[in-house]
């Protein structure tokens, strides 16, 4: 379940980019220290695939459109490619959002400007998934009003952005206490 080491004895998670003591998380945890679990830079990453994505489209669009040797393969793949990078950031502009947990509080922020406080024990579910060096956690929660909701929570592990934090894990180990 947890990305667990075992360091001098002790059962350890790595977050932050460095290994934590579980006991040291729990303890913040219990403390109601904030953790935070989103990229410093979720708001401008989204922002940024956004442009490109709108880049990508304006240029690409004529090329597939308007080709004189009729449809072939390789424009076709090139229409689907960005169809997905489309649909992609277009999801990630909807979901995605600057997360903190405080306690057993997780505050989520959408760049869309919704923002939720929850009790950890509303998310029902979480997932992750990683490409190259960010990883993404959807979390599916209840929020106040009874409502189901979703919120995509991204990570770089990249030397200039440099957290690795295992969102999904960090709430599920508050989940527990």
């Amino acid at each position: 379940m947890f990305e667990q080491h075992l360091v001098n004895g002790k059962s350890s998670i790595k977050i932050f980019g460095e290994m934590q003591d579980l006991g040291k998380l729990r303890e913040k945890i219990q403390k109601g220290q904030t953790i935070q679990l989103s990229s410093d830079f979720t708001k401008g990453g989204t922002y940024i695939t956004i442009g490109i994505s709108i880049i990508a489209a304006i240029f690409l669009t004529p090329k597939i459109l308007d080709s004189s040797e009729g449809l072939q393969t390789n424009i076709l793949l090139a229409g689907v490619m960005l169809l997905v990078l489309v649909a992609l950031a277009i999801y990630q502009l909807l979901y995605a959002a600057e997360a903190e947990l405080r306690g057993k509080k997780l505050t989520l922020k959408k760049i869309t400007g919704k923002e939720f406080v929850i009790d950890v024990n509303q998310v029902n579910k979480t997932s992750s998934f990683q490409s190259r060096s960010t990883k993404y956690t959807i979390l599916k929660f209840v929020d106040g009003s009874g409502n189901p909701e979703t919120a995509l929570i991204m990570n770089s592990n990249s030397i200039l952005f440099g957290k690795e934090v295992t969102a999904g894990e960090v709430v599920k180990l508050a989940q527990q206490l």
